[in-house]
């Protein structure tokens, strides 16, 4: 005689199905999720808008000195010696003023485009954020598929690109600048490149700071205070080294062992992830026996 036992078959749930279990009744879930991801769009865009607000004041308040070097006033000391010189010149205009003007105008025309881009991100934004009368489940999807899109068309890249242009703006009106001084005057030029290239040291060292601290800490756990100094040029140093030390041979990387660092953040899309990653390897705790 043989015994069989049988086991009732359990359908799998799919969706409109009764539900087996009820879901606890603590206010809407879709409620707190929409207020969740409304709280970190806010503060996605707002930081995006007062970064492309202070792209937009410097460069307004650049152009306004810069459109009245167009205009020709008479009665202007200035402009009546200019005058005077430029009737005793060559009609031709010299290689040194050629130069000048390429830097001057490649100046306005990056800080000019970088308002006009930083104008339509905000309308980007914008309607990113705009919401329509939904309820908060659909508000959601709506937002996920907005933030998709966001994602997938490179806002973010476009708006981390706004401060590196503006930079490169300044850098071509202060080489243009220095140009021009040592043209009409050793001493005021000699003075004016110590400090630019002051300010130069600075920004180049702010920007590379951040990657030789990660590359160089020899606590394997990364407990030290983290440097601060990370901006828009500092995250795209952090890539171009991430992309050259992983395309470096392995007997090479081998030597320096603390190169292997950069294989674990190649997927980090932002300081933030960056950061995350970092806090979660200095909070382990290490195994002792």
């Amino acid at each position: 005689m043989q015994c069989s036992s049988s086991q009732p078959t359990i359908k799998p749930w799919q969706c409109g199905d009764p539900h087996l279990y009820e879901v606890p009744k603590n206010g809407d879930p879709w409620d707190n999720c929409h207020d969740l991801v409304k709280r970190y769009d806010n503060e996605m865009c707002n930081a995006w808008r007062d970064e492309a607000g202070l792209f937009s004041a410097a460069v307004t308040a650049f152009t306004i000195e810069s459109y009245k070097w167009l205009q020709l006033d008479s009665s202007d000391v200035s402009v009546q010696l200019l005058q005077q010189i430029s009737v005793q010149l060559d009609p031709m205009p010299t290689s040194a003023a050629v130069r000048i003007n390429i830097f001057w105008f490649l100046s306005l025309t990056l800080g000019l485009s970088t308002v006009l881009i930083g104008i339509l991100c905000m309308q980007w934004l914008r309607e990113y954020r705009r919401e329509a009368s939904l309820p908060h489940k659909d508000a959601v999807a709506l937002r996920q598929m907005r933030y998709e899109g966001l994602l997938a068309w490179k806002v973010p890249v476009i708006l981390s690109a706004l401060p590196l242009m503006l930079q490169l703006a300044l850098l071509f009106f202060f080489v243009g600048l220095l140009d021009l001084l040592w043209l009409l005057h050793h001493l005021v030029a000699i003075i004016i490149t110590a400090v630019v290239g002051l300010v130069f040291v600075f920004l180049v060292c702010t920007t590379i700071l951040p990657s030789l601290q990660y590359i160089c800490v020899a606590d394997e756990h990364l407990r030290v205070p983290q440097c601060a100094f990370k901006s828009p040029q500092s995250w795209a140093f952090h890539r171009l080294m991430n992309a050259t030390i992983t395309k470096l041979p392995a007997a090479i990387k081998s030597i320096y062992p603390r190169f292997f660092r950069y294989w674990r953040c190649m997927s980090d899309t932002d300081w933030v992830a960056f950061d995350l990653r970092w806090r979660k390897l200095r909070d382990i705790v290490p195994v002792t026996e």
